[in-house]
C-alpha cells in the first residue's frame, strides 16, 4: 500500500515538475485525532483528488467552490476521508488499523490539524 503512494508520488512530482506554468498550491487540511493519526490516503485517492484538481489549474478562483463540490462528490474532503479511512497515519508515517488508531472508537475523536500541501 505505502510502497503505491510512493510510487504514484515519485511519478507526480515528476508530472508538476515539468509544468510550463507556475499554479497556485492547493492545500488540504487532514484532521489529527488525540493520538496522533490522520487518515491515510490510498494511492488511488490521491490520483483522483489529483485528476480533480489539476482539472481546475487556471481557472479564476471563484470556481474552486465547484472543486471542492467534485472533491465532496468523490468522498474526498477531510471529513469525508476521517470517516472512511480504514487506515490512519501519524506524523512519523506509521500505518496503522482504524481500531488502533481510534481506540477502538468509530469516529476519530478530532485533536488538531496537519496540513498537506500539493502542488497542482
Amino acid at each position: 500500500m505505502q510502497t503505491e503512494l510512493d510510487a504514484y508520488k515519485r511519478q507526480r512530482d515528476t508530472v508538476v515538475r515539468n509544468r510550463t506554468m507556475d499554479p497556485p498550491a492547493f492545500q488540504m487540511a487532514l484532521p489529527v485525532n488525540d493520538r496522533g493519526y490522520m487518515p491515510y490516503v490510498t494511492a488511488d485517492q490521491q490520483k483522483l483528488m489529483d485528476r480533480i484538481t489539476d482539472t481546475y489549474l487556471g481557472r479564476p478562483e471563484h470556481e474552486m467552490a465547484r472543486m471542492w463540490e467534485e472533491l465532496r462528490a468523490n468522498g474526498l474532503t477531510p471529513e469525508q476521508l476521517v470517516r472512511t479511512a480504514k487506515y490512519f497515519v501519524n506524523l512519523d508515517g506509521e500505518v496503522v488499523s482504524r481500531a488502533v488508531a481510534t481506540g477502538g472508537q468509530r469516529p476519530a475523536q478530532h485533536g488538531g490539524t496537519a496540513w498537506t500541501a500539493s502542488s497542482v
